[in-house]
């Protein structure tokens, strides 16, 4: 008899959850990046139009009192990122960003506490 699959949260009540985590936080100031593409037709031929960099994070933004940049990944427990998140992970990385891979939003708390500071240091 096969076993039940676990049952795991889809990312996008994650991310949602984080945005609103971090609406009002004094520490950041990030807003949601999309990447992607769509096909599109003009003139009767048909076009692909790109958006965003290709592994990009899910969120994007600045640390308040620094101006460093933060990269946010949200993944659902177990998820994975793909080669070009690693890579864009390597890039923001190696040129002084911050970037956190995340499954929720204590997690995304806690890191930015580690790396940033807590929130009531910021008030």
């Amino acid at each position: 008899m096969k076993k039940p699959a676990k049952w795991t949260p889809r990312e996008t009540p994650i991310l949602k959850g984080i945005e609103q985590a971090l609406k009002w936080d004094p520490r950041v100031m990030v807003w949601r990046s999309n990447a992607g593409g769509v096909a599109k037709e003009h003139n009767g031929k048909r076009r692909f139009i790109q958006f965003g960099v290709t592994g990009q994070a899910d969120l994007t933004g600045l640390v308040r009192r620094t101006g460093q940049r933060i990269e946010i990944e949200v993944k659902r427990p177990g998820g994975k990122q793909s080669i070009a998140q690693k890579i864009f992970e390597t890039q923001i990385s190696g040129a002084g960003g911050l970037y956190l891979l995340v499954t929720s939003i204590n997690e995304t708390l806690e890191l930015l506490d580690r790396h940033v500071g807590p929130k009531e240091k910021w008030r």
